[in-house]
């Protein structure tokens, strides 16, 4: 198996379900619920980066078995009723044998990672929010058995986290930092936003948004600066009317720059 591996342990209360005697592996049953998926991610946890499955269980043990198992791995962990710890008896990749006493459950740090994540980094794809939570959590180096989330569910929280930040509004988007801010600056890029009533429909207000860098719309301060309309653009996102390019001299370069 190869290093790096995540894996996944399903301990329903720490032995708690015991079940038949320790007569030998008894064949998991197959869940065919709606909800064998979603209770499976509710009991996950990981060690040393591997991913591990629950086979079976007796009164004194509990074994599980990496989720490579059907390409070959023979990685096995067990937890033993009578010392009430976690014990790996056979290795994946490395030879050494650990002993793990408990269970550290980081479910809470990483929703509050994932929320973050999900919306200082709004341009990361949703699965590279899961890999750089998955380098924070379930790194091989890490000595504690974990139990966090899964990968699906840091994806349906990530896209949560930016329904609820942005409104839901994918143009919205841009009105709300960081995606709103100058690059570099702590200001945003909206200079002005102008609010007028709509006679025909109340429910939708006029809205005219000035979108410009800072320090393009302070050369328009400059005495007899001249300024025209570059061009205007009726092919808008759902919800604009029309897209106005104004263009101002910049008497320092002698070029003309680009207002908005």
């Amino acid at each position: 198996m190869e290093e790096g591996v995540n894996a996944v342990v399903v301990d329903e209360q720490m032995g708690a379900e015991v079940l038949e005697s320790d007569s030998g592996p008894q064949p998991p049953v197959e869940d065919t619920s709606s909800h064998a998926p979603r209770r499976a991610e509710r009991t996950t946890c990981y060690f040393k980066g591997y991913k591990y499955t629950r086979a079976w269980a007796s009164s004194r043990k509990i074994v599980y078995r990496c989720s490579k198992f059907r390409a070959g791995c023979g990685g096995t962990m067990e937890f033993r009723i009578a010392s009430m710890g976690y014990t790996c008896v056979k290795a994946h990749s490395c030879s050494a044998t650990a002993v793990v006493s408990s269970v550290t459950n980081v479910e809470a740090e990483m929703k509050a990672q994932a929320d973050l994540l999900a919306i200082e980094h709004v341009a990361w794809p949703v699965r590279r929010v899961w890999e750089e939570l998955q380098r924070r959590f379930y790194s091989t180096d890490n000595p504690d058995v974990v139990r966090g989330l899964s990968e699906q569910q840091v994806t349906g929280r990530v896209h949560h986290a930016r329904r609820q930040h942005y409104s839901g509004n994918v143009h919205g988007s841009i009105e709300i930092p960081p995606l709103a801010l100058a690059l570099d600056e702590a200001v945003t890029f909206f200079q002005f936003h102008c609010i007028t009533p709509n006679r025909d429909d109340l429910t939708k207000p006029t809205r005219l948004l000035g979108w410009a860098h800072p320090a393009l719309v302070a050369l328009l301060r400059y005495h007899g600066t001249t300024l025209f309309v570059d061009g205007t653009f009726r092919c808008v996102p759902s919800g604009y009317a029309q897209c106005v390019v104004f263009m101002v001299h910049d008497r320092a370069s002698g070029v003309y720059r680009s207002a908005d």
